[in-house]
């Protein structure tokens, strides 16, 4: 039996008795005994030797934890993105040819964003975050079966000091103007979803975040550099405490990214090598 199938039957009781299998599981740790078998050098005292081996790699890892500039990723810019600043980096695909916003809602919150009337532009389907998660968009998402999407565009993001919560449609860049000089901003179009429902998130102790999604009436225009992290929305129908039954649906941030992070890429993203539409 391969151990991805054997480990699932014990997750529960063994997670409550030695932790994580990943740190209990014995072909683990066979093969990160291999592997720091290849820095032995000396026969004598082989475990002295390999205490040591250890202890080295423990405190080069940290400082390229606290040093990150010492070993960049090899990878930071590629091919054909573009880098908007403050770690964020546009990525592919992009749109061969700039077009018109799609729908009459778009068009007002753009004019009224810029001031005029809403131009051409072109949209990309994929932001980089400076933790190294790729936020995706509703525009590319979309195209794709349920089975094989990989549902990344909903995004955390602090807006006016306030933390919420939306669905991205896609990224672009706007001209703007300051002063007499023009300039292009790399934004956002996300449709927010609403508030969580107040005493749900109360009797759970500020963990259960349900809200639901307000499609065109939520769409904003937001910086790139809003946006916090991407996060997962998984659908609900719970019956709330007025007695209402409906379908919501509730928050799910990546567990302890805020705290670890520490310079190094969290993820890597997909090469799927999206091609310009």
């Amino acid at each position: 039996i391969r151990p991805c199938a054997h480990l699932s039957n014990h997750f529960a009781p063994e997670c409550l008795r030695v932790g994580s299998p990943i740190c209990s599981s014995r072909w683990t740790m066979e093969r990160t005994f291999a592997d720091i078998e290849f820095d032995l050098r000396q026969p004598k005292l082989p475990y002295a030797c390999l205490t040591q081996v250890c202890l080295i790699r423990c405190q080069i890892n940290a400082v390229k934890a606290m040093f990150p500039h010492l070993q960049p990723p090899s990878n930071l810019h590629p091919r054909y993105s573009f880098d908007a600043g403050d770690g964020y980096v546009l990525l592919r695909a992009r749109e061969k040819r700039p077009r018109y916003p799609d729908t009459d809602a778009e068009k007002r919150l753009i004019s009224v964003f810029l001031g005029r009337n809403a131009p051409k532009m072109y949209r990309w389907s994929r932001l980089r975050l400076p933790n190294g998660q790729a936020a995706r968009s509703a525009w590319k998402e979309a195209l794709r079966p349920p089975e094989k999407t990989r549902m990344s565009r909903n995004v955390k993001l602090e807006i006016d000091g306030m933390t919420c919560y939306g669905e991205v449609q896609y990224f672009t860049q706007l001209a703007i103007r300051n002063d007499a000089t023009w300039r292009f901003r790399t934004v956002a179009l996300v449709s927010l979803y609403s508030a969580p429902y107040k005493q749900l998130l109360e009797l759970s102790h500020q963990t259960v975040w349900s809200c639901t999604n307000q499609g065109e009436v939520g769409l904003r225009i937001v910086d790139v550099t809003n946006i916090q992290a991407v996060v997962t929305v998984i659908p609900h129908r719970p019956t709330l405490p007025s007695g209402v039954t409906e379908d919501r649906v509730f928050v799910i941030e990546k567990t302890g990214l805020d705290v670890s992070y520490t310079g190094v890429f969290a993820e890597e993203d997909d090469n799927d090598n999206e091609r310009e539409e």
